[in-house]
């Protein structure tokens, strides 16, 4: 049972008709649908509630052979931080992921099945966390650097395909690893997994990309100061939080556009090259963790 506490000052919560009151500044945080929120204004964050129900919308009018290819590299690419904690001896360890989605075909899912039933959930886009529900049961609506949670709450902490929404606003990032430092135990592990600015497509894109998001914030379904992470950053950001044994490797050479049958060879070979110099730095996504 992870007990939860007000965000803002850390507080004891007690459960109320409503929802959590929090018992030191008297903070109430109401229960919706269900979900604990515990974010002010949910309207601040329509930038990812709409790329969340535009990303869904464009899955739906994609033609299906190439939802399907969508669906599958995505799920591909969201078992790496399964693996690192398997390997690492995290099966049936407390857990939480941060910015789980619905959790369907996502990072939750692998988790779930094959690491720990002792893992929760939590969520920005209250459509996401509304889906996610529909499956599983513990989320919450919170922000990713304002966590409701006990210091040294988790055994492990993953986060896929969310850092890239954080990365532009460089103080938030910062704000938000030494949130998850503080509810992470000590001995525990970090996994985040992430698109990679230096994958060739990706490295040619970002410029047209930042300029199409000043011109028009939110085009192509993106949050306006979200992008893609590179390692260098990433790792001088996590060591002077206090996280150690920063490892690093590329989670897949594929990309959406690749036809089915590159895709296949790709994900059936590249695991002879993906944690080795120079290629480990050049995947499409990548997976980082560190140690507390």
């Amino acid at each position: 049972m992870i007990n939860l506490v007000c965000p803002e000052d850390k507080g004891p919560l007690s459960f109320e008709r409503k929802g959590y009151m929090c018992r030191i500044c008297g903070k109430v945080y109401p229960i919706i649908d269900g979900i604990p929120v515990f974010i002010d204004d949910l309207e601040k964050f329509e930038s990812e509630e709409r790329q969340y129900t535009k990303v869904v919308d464009l899955l739906l009018k994609t033609r299906s052979d190439k939802n399907k290819k969508i669906q599958k590299l995505n799920f591909y690419i969201r078992s790496r931080p399964k693996e690192i904690l398997l390997q690492r001896g995290f099966k049936n360890k407390r857990g939480v992921d941060i910015g789980c989605g619905t959790g369907k075909n996502e990072n939750f899912e692998h988790i779930y099945a094959n690491v720990s039933k002792d893992v929760i959930g939590v969520e920005v886009s209250m459509s996401a966390a509304k889906g996610f529900t529909e499956i599983f049961s513990d989320v919450t609506c919170v922000l990713a650097s304002k966590l409701p949670f006990e210091d040294e709450s988790f055994d492990f902490i993953t986060a896929s395909g969310l850092v890239h929404h954080l990365i532009g606003q460089p103080h938030n990032t910062m704000i938000s690893f030494c949130e998850w430092y503080r509810v992470l135990k000590n001995g525990g592990i970090f996994i985040l997994n992430d698109p990679n600015l230096l994958f060739p497509i990706s490295l040619i894109m970002h410029v047209p990309n930042r300029i199409l998001q000043k011109i028009k914030p939110g085009a192509r379904g993106r949050v306006p100061y979200e992008k893609p992470v590179l390692f260098f950053e990433l790792k001088s950001i996590l060591k002077k939080v206090g996280f150690k044994g920063i490892t690093y490797e590329a989670a897949t050479f594929s990309h959406w556009t690749m036809p089915h049958s590159i895709i296949n060879i790709i994900t059936r070979h590249e695991d002879l090259i993906r944690k080795r110099f120079p290629f480990k730095y050049l995947g499409h996504w990548i997976t980082v963790s560190a140690e507390k």
